[in-house]
This record gives structure tokens, sequence and C-alpha cells, in this order.
């Protein structure tokens, strides 16, 4: 006699759960129980009605049906949140880190995942392939993501590799020196000839850009996006973009040259924008066109390997060697007094050690010698 309950298999006096092939796709496995009708029965309409409240939770079921690794990436690159709003660099990022995931991944059913397999995963990027910390962070930063996506779309009701305990990557430590800043708004000014023949037209906004990174600590992104409106004579208003602290809007003063060029800009402007490309006149939507240029002019000024962003941890450096406290350099900075900035971005040198010093006795007097 066929079994009321579904799924539920009789076998010569011997019960089994024998799951649908949608069914398996979502991460259920079959089960024997012998000669245990009540077992079976109880272990078995406990899995249909998980069964059910996961097809019924979702306006898209295939989407948890067919609810492999594959299919997860497949429905994330298709969403106009997670993936349409995002800058066309951090698609690009997206997209690397999947092509791993799918590729050793994809099979998977999201549903069966545990803690060990994050575990698991992270050590087979670093050990079994070699990947380096930061390759394997941002791997991982986006599998983690996309199982919130899982969350999100009802493939799963739990995070399973919710704050998986991961290597911290040695940080940058690159800083810059005056006459480096010096010589590559030089050679951003002057412009030069490519090892082909070609002449490089001059790119005094690559140059400007370089200023204001240098006396503010601003990030590229924040740079690029500063409108007219926010530059008042003396200095610069900035809502950042990437929030870093409690207040997101910073006042921050500007060197006499930078405001004498700004000055002198303002009286001709022709657009709403700061920072404008040479080429188009328009600003920087494309962030890596502006990258390149600032590469070129770093490039003919004889500087190798430092970037536009060690500019920042420079300028919080060396307000940091000349005495200024933590809430000062958080002010500039815009992050919370007691965050990292302190760590990550301040590189003190013997000239912090002096101005401690002097801040404890005073002015140093030579020894006297007896």
């Amino acid at each position: 006699m066929k079994s009321k309950v579904r799924h539920l298999v009789e076998q010569n006096g011997t019960y089994s759960f024998k799951p649908s092939r949608m069914m398996r796709a979502a991460g259920f496995g079959g089960k024997q129980f012998g000669s245990d009708l009540q077992a079976a029965t109880a272990y078995i309409e406990a899995q249909n009605a998980e069964w059910d409240r996961i097809r019924n939770q979702t306006a898209d079921p295939e989407t948890v049906i067919t609810g492999t690794f594959a299919t997860l990436i497949d429905r994330f690159e298709k969403d106009p949140t997670w993936y349409g709003k995002k800058a066309q660099a951090t698609r690009e990022e997206i997209d690397y880190a999947f092509r791993f995931i799918r590729e050793r991944l994809g099979h998977l059913t999201v549903r069966l995942i545990e803690r060990r397999h994050g575990r698991a995963f992270y050590n087979k990027l670093r050990v079994d392939e070699g990947f380096s910390v930061h390759k394997t962070r941002r791997i991982m930063k986006w599998t983690v993501r996309l199982l919130w996506y899982a969350i999100e779309i009802g493939v799963r009701d739990d995070h399973p590799w919710q704050k998986l305990d991961m290597e911290q990557p040695d940080g940058r430590k690159e800083v810059w020196k005056p006459d480096e800043i010096a010589a590559v708004i030089k050679a951003a000014e002057a412009g030069g000839k490519a090892d082909s023949g070609n002449l490089i037209p001059p790119r005094p906004s690559v140059a400007l850009a370089t200023r204001i990174a240098y006396d503010t600590s601003l990030p590229q992104q924040d740079i690029l996006a500063l409108t007219w409106e926010q530059f008042d004579g003396d200095g610069l208003t900035v809502r950042q973009i990437k929030p870093r602290g409690e207040r997101n809007e910073l006042w921050l003063p500007l060197s006499a040259e930078t405001r004498a060029i700004l000055l002198a800009m303002s009286k001709r402007k022709a657009s709403t924008h700061i920072v404008v490309s040479e080429e188009t006149g328009l600003p920087y939507t494309d962030r890596r066109i502006f990258s390149r240029a600032f590469r070129k002019a770093r490039d003919r000024a004889g500087i190798a390997e430092k970037t536009f962003q060690d500019i920042r941890r420079t300028a919080l450096t060396e307000l940091g060697n000349k005495g200024a406290t933590e809430t000062e350099i958080t002010k500039i900075s815009g992050h919370k007094i007691g965050s990292r900035v302190i760590d990550v971005y301040v590189r003190p040198d013997k000239s912090a050690a002096k101005s401690a010093a002097a801040k404890r006795w005073g002015t140093r007097q030579k020894p006297k010698v007896s």
C-alpha cells in the first residue's frame, strides 16, 4: 500500500526517505530507517514541512530549488541593487572573485554549506593554491557577501561564514617625500614624451589633485567629486563618499599655494567640478583614467611603486610627526577617535619622538659637558 507520507518509501518491510530531484538539488539527502516506521514518519514529515517552507518563502522558488553556488552567482549578477548599482571597478572586483568561487564551489548546494567548509575553503586558497593573504581575503569577502545574498532571497536562514577568522595582510608603509610630491606635480604640469616618441600633454588636473591630496589627506574618489561650492577661499567642506566617523562632514584647510591656484581658477571656471579632465572638459567619471594619468606623471618623475593612496598616509604621518594629537589627526582624516587610523595610516619617524619630548620638557638644551 502506498504511503500517505510524501517521499516515504517502503520496500520489503524497510522504510526510507527518497527526496525528489528538486529536493536533492536544494540539499535534502535520502535516509534509511530499517523497520522503524514511526521514526521514518516523524523524520520525513519534518523534512516535507521544511521543503514546503522553502518553496513558499520566496517569489522565485526556482532560485531555491536549484540552489547551487553557480545559480546563486547568476542571480546575484542580475540583481540591480547588489550588483547593478555598483561602480564599474567594484563590479570588476566582484567578477574577478566570482570566477574563483564558481570554479571551486559552483557545484555545491548553498543550503548544505557549514562553517567548517569556510575554513576548508580559506585553507585551500592559502595553502593548497598558494594565494596571498590579500588575494584570498578578496575572494572570501565576496563569498561572504554572496552568502548574505542567499539569506536575502531565502536560500538560507543563517550565515555560516559570518566573522570567519582570517589573516590580516601586512599594511602598506610607503610614505612620499616632499620632493617626490613636488616632482610628480612638476611632471604632470609639464607633460613630456613617451618612449614611442609621442608627446604627452600637460595634466594640470593631476597636479591639482595631487596638491589637494597632500594638503588634506582626502582619498582619490573624494577629490574627483569636489565641486566649487565646497571651496570657501580658505579650505574645503567635504562630505566623505565613504563614511569613516560619526561626523561625515569635514572642513579641511588648504596650503597657501593651493589656495592661490584655486582662487585663480575659480575666476574662469567652466565646470561645476574642481578637478576636470583636459581631454573632455568634464569630471573624471572613470577613476581608472585619472589613475593612469597619475601613474604616467609619477613614472616620468622617476618614482616607482608609490601610489596616489599613499599620499593620504603621507599627509597624516606628517601631521603626527609635527605633534598633532589623535583628535587633530582624526578631524582631518574623518575617522572616529580611537579608530585604527593611527596604526594604519600614521607612520611616525624620529621627528615625532622629538616633538613629544619637546612637549614634555620644553625646548631641549644641549647637555653641559664638565
